[in-house]
């Protein structure tokens, strides 16, 4: 057995393997659910159907990130304030880690692209909505609409 001080950064370099491989993972489920998401805005119809359990399984994921951010100093064993440091020193140390970093990274900018995305096309189908219901409540009489289609789904005449 060696008589020299052990390193702290081989722990501390565990533990951020730990937190990446975490981190990896609620991205992955992230990025399932905004898939699921988009695929429910684009078409439409039917398939809105999925858009609910896309949504909760998002920000139960999205939740779970921000547990594990918030534990991240503690797992290192660093106050927040030396979060930046302890960080950077792990992954100066382990070319492991910082691909794992990189992986981590690239995840997360992919995730906030496809939200992006499903921003734009939920902002869209509002439009449209909008448009729709513009051209259902047009013609009204005052502040009393009046319908569009009667109680049998035929065109009423105006």
């Amino acid at each position: 057995m060696s008589d020299a001080p052990q390193s702290t950064v081989a722990p501390a370099g565990a533990a951020l393997g730990a937190w990446l491989s975490a981190e990896r993972e609620a991205l992955e489920a992230i990025l399932a659910s905004l898939i699921d998401e988009q695929q429910a805005l684009a078409r439409g119809g039917d398939a809105m159907a999925a858009l609910p359990d896309a949504l909760r399984r998002k920000q139960s994921a999205a939740e779970t990130l921000r547990a594990l951010d918030a534990a991240l100093p503690a797992r290192l064993g660093v106050a927040a304030d030396g979060l930046p440091a302890a960080f950077k020193r792990a992954l100066d140390a382990d070319p492991g880690l910082a691909a794992q970093w990189s992986e981590v990274s690239a995840l997360a900018a992919r995730a906030r692209a496809e939200n992006d995305g499903n921003g734009r096309l939920v902002t869209t189908r509002l439009h449209y909505n909008r448009a729709a219901l513009d051209a259902l409540l047009a013609g009204r009489d005052g502040d009393t609409p009046s319908p569009v289609y009667g109680a049998n789904g035929r065109l009423v005449p105006r």
